[in-house]
């Protein structure tokens, strides 16, 4: 399918006052690597950014001996591009904090703590493979260890019915995964689903619950030009690469990033989201629209179809069925998110339908 980069708006809505929401919560939620250019990306944060507005960053963040910088933070294929993501990063966290005085969310887990992946097969199904077990199976770089069921690392992968049930949902068949499936090839089709996890924290940054979920870090941002190798990392030599250098208070950016022992929470959320009726979390994203406008900038298709799922799953949580199996109630501003919604998704949806595998 072809890849997209934009800003797609969602979530409350009320009159605009000049170029204010009157009452609004916003969020600025920066979700694939932010490659436009310099001018036309100041003038869209221009427009976004208010006092009361919240950033969320999905990347880890790394230091400059952490290897390569996560995928959000960089555009290998461009030397330009790549230069115009560290620039619009370095204006976002420099105008944010000027304007607003608050700490940057970070929403994504390191690739470490994620518990599964999901591989897309040729024949259009979706196998949720259990990282966590890999992690126990896999001792000092063996491929199997024969203490656990099965004796092999792939013991407690499932066929994820749930989850292509909700795709069924929306039409997308197993043709149709197949079809899907090679927005991830660069990943040997795979995906973890990030951002249908960093949405899910998303959840919780105006909540009771907040430090349960989040813990604060000083950052310092630099732009280090490529050279020596870094660990197993050989990066370009010619291409900047954006860090986030641990350092004092006063002398970088607070951010909030997710606590490990957090984890097992926000992917059981994931199984309740995915299910077909009605639920605390899926009530839960319906209040958090309710109440927030969200500003995101998406890269459908770039690197993998998270994007596009999250939006589904979001969807979903308007769609779903009642106790008695009677489509749930919504109200009036409820039905106008989920149709804003759904009017996000038609050129998705027209793409994945024009599209052929050869």
């Amino acid at each position: 399918m072809d890849s997209s980069y934009e800003w797609v708006s969602f979530g409350k809505c009320t009159p605009n006052e000049g170029n204010l929401l009157i009452g609004v919560n916003n969020i600025i939620d920066i979700m694939g690597a932010p490659i436009s250019d310099e001018n036309e990306f100041r003038e869209e944060i221009i427009k976004i950014l208010k006092p009361y507005s919240t950033l969320c960053i999905s990347g880890e963040l790394k230091e400059y001996m952490d290897g390569q910088p996560a995928s959000n933070y960089r555009f290998n294929g461009d030397d330009i591009l790549n230069e115009n993501v560290i620039q619009n990063y370095f204006y976002l966290f420099r105008e944010y904090s000027k304007i607003t005085h608050k700490p940057i969310i970070v929403t994504t887990i390191p690739r470490q703590w994620r518990k599964y992946s999901w591989y897309f097969t040729e024949e259009g199904k979706l196998i949720r493979e259990d990282q966590d077990f890999r992690k126990e199976t896999n001792p000092g770089g063996m491929h199997y260890y024969t203490g656990f069921p099965g004796g092999c690392e792939t013991a407690e992968d499932i066929e994820d019915t749930q989850f292509t049930n909700m795709l069924y949902k929306f039409g997308i068949c197993s043709e149709k995964i197949k079809v899907i499936r090679e927005s991830c090839k660069g990943s040997k089709y795979n995906s973890y689903m990030i951002d249908m996890i960093s949405f899910l924290y998303q959840l919780y940054i105006q909540s009771p619950q907040f430090h349960n979920i989040f813990k604060s870090e000083y950052r310092n941002t630099i732009s280090v030009m490529g050279g020596e190798e870094v660990g197993k990392w050989k990066p370009k030599e010619d291409m900047n690469y954006l860090y986030f250098e641990k350092c004092l208070d006063e002398d970088g950016y607070v951010f909030f990033v997710p606590q490990k022992e957090s984890i097992d929470h926000i992917y059981h959320l994931l199984e309740l989201v995915l299910l077909p009726f009605e639920n605390k979390i899926k009530k839960m994203i319906r209040d958090h629209l309710s109440k927030f406008s969200i500003d995101r900038w998406s890269d459908f298709d770039a690197n993998d179809t998270d994007d596009a799922f999250t939006i589904l799953m979001i969807i979903h949580a308007y769609t779903c069925d009642n106790e008695s199996g009677e489509p749930i109630s919504l109200s009036e501003g409820e039905y106008k998110i989920k149709k804003n919604l759904e009017s996000i998704m038609e050129p998705w949806f027209q793409r994945l339908n024009s599209t052929t595998i050869a």
